[in-house]
């Protein structure tokens, strides 16, 4: 067993930026999952963006899975900052994760200049660094290499103190995403005081656990009194550097600016029979296909159908029908242009709140020769009137010039085949029709 510990100690002191990484996938993940959960939907969208396709918890741990290359080499000393006890930081260090954390958000905020895929690494790198930085032993001392050097057991199993901290702790106990949510003790005026602390005072914080993190009684055995009296500890550090992730994501990418998209409009209405996505183009040209993605927590989408490009260039109509269940849905457009990329559109909301304020009552329906819409116009105004279909093609259009009040226009149905449509009536609502 010595020998065991002499070979592990060995491969520590010679390479020990492969040894250290901070937190397991699953604190990475939580840390990512908290800052969602407190992004407005504008920021949301924009992140979502620069992740170009990837999930949360692929982005937080996008640092990890590019260690050894030599493209990011560079990147490896800056996982963590090592100042022993009683010593300073050096501020003029350039590798190490505070000098790295401050250099990308100096870089966002002259974000006009940068292309999409240095916004995108630095997104990334945004994601797992301010993880990183909030477990103690990414500040700790470098005499033991943050923990790395310090060889003990945990419950029994051999280890090192810094995958203690970085696995260990999260696994045996239970860390998730709620447990981190209810160690929120604090007041309003301590969230807005940790949303607005600097990177600096995030190295602070950890340096002062650092010794929290080695057993008081000098022994190496962590036991289940060590888990249970560092667990809050863990819980609150992930808690924090997902609240201040937020805050530094929502700083760069919260304001109302439009994204570089190519779309014209996106919207969506909802009847009692499902929703409807609305969206135009005026690059349609390039995008060969409308990827349509639906997901039930606004994080994790699902594709759901697709709407093909069929127009040529200048500004082009679309929609997608998706038939469901009331209840709480998001969607977003998935666009791939001809020569190989892909953008995502924003994020929208199912609203199912003005279903019933805006009743469309369609006789008869079924329907075969002819139908009639009856509904209330809001204001007098002209709009258009289209017969959806489920197969996103347009069947129907009518133009009217309407009045306030109790409305009633009869479409003609000549042409039309038997099946599911939903007529929209822009402005008011959609409502779903069967033609026999």
């Amino acid at each position: 067993m010595l020998r065991k510990y002499f070979i592990f100690s060995l491969l520590i002191t010679l390479f020990p930026s492969a040894i250290a990484f901070a937190w397991s996938a699953t604190g990475h993940g939580i840390v990512g999952d908290i800052a969602f959960r407190y992004l407005s939907p504008a920021a949301k969208a924009k992140v979502i963006y620069y992740m170009k396709g990837r999930s949360v918890h692929q982005a937080c741990t996008w640092m990890d899975s590019v260690k050894g290359t030599r493209e990011y080499a560079y990147l490896t000393v800056r996982h963590y900052v090592n100042v022993d006890k009683g010593a300073t930081y050096d501020t003029t260090s350039t590798n190490n994760i505070v000098f790295e954390l401050n250099r990308v958000m100096r870089q966002l905020g002259q974000m006009n200049s940068l292309s999409d895929s240095i916004i995108t690494q630095y997104v990334l790198e945004l994601f797992h660094l301010v993880g990183d930085i909030h477990q103690p032993l990414h500040c700790g001392y470098g005499i033991d290499v943050g923990g790395n050097n310090t060889r003990v057991t945990f419950l029994g199993q051999y280890t090192n103190l810094h995958s203690a901290w970085d696995y260990s702790l999260v696994q045996s106990g239970n860390v998730n995403i709620a447990s981190c949510l209810a160690a929120n003790k604090f007041t309003p005026s301590e969230l807005q005081e940790i949303k607005q602390s600097t990177v600096f005072d995030w190295m602070n914080e950890s340096m002062q656990l650092v010794d929290y993190c080695y057993y008081p009684e000098n022994s190496n055995a962590l036991d289940s009194n060590y888990l249970q009296t560092r667990l809050p500890i863990v819980q609150q550090q992930l808690l924090k550097a997902g609240l201040r992730l937020a805050a530094v994501l929502e700083m760069y990418f919260g304001d109302k600016s439009s994204l570089p998209l190519n779309l014209s409009s996106f919207e969506i209405q909802s009847s009692s029979n499902g929703n409807v996505l609305f969206w135009e183009s005026a690059m349609s040209k390039h995008i060969i296909l409308f990827l349509v993605e639906r997901s039930e927590d606004g994080i994790n989408f699902k594709p759901v159908g697709t709407v093909d490009n069929g127009q040529m260039d200048g500004l082009s109509s679309y929609h997608f029908v998706d038939l469901q269940e009331q209840g709480k849905v998001y969607y977003r457009l998935k666009m791939l242009f001809d020569n190989g990329s892909t953008q995502y559109s924003t994020v929208l909301k199912a609203d199912w709140l003005n279903v019933a304020k805006n009743r469309i009552t369609v006789s008869p329906n079924p329907a075969t020769v002819f139908l009639t819409a009856r509904f209330v116009a809001p204001k007098q105004r002209n709009i258009v009137i289209k017969l959806l279909g489920i197969d996103g093609k347009v069947y129907k259009v009518k133009e009217c010039t309407l009045n306030a009040g109790n409305v009633s226009v009869t479409i003609d149905l000549d042409g039309v085949k038997k099946g599911v449509y939903l007529l929209h009536i822009e402005g008011v609502g959609v409502q779903k029709v069967l033609v026999e």
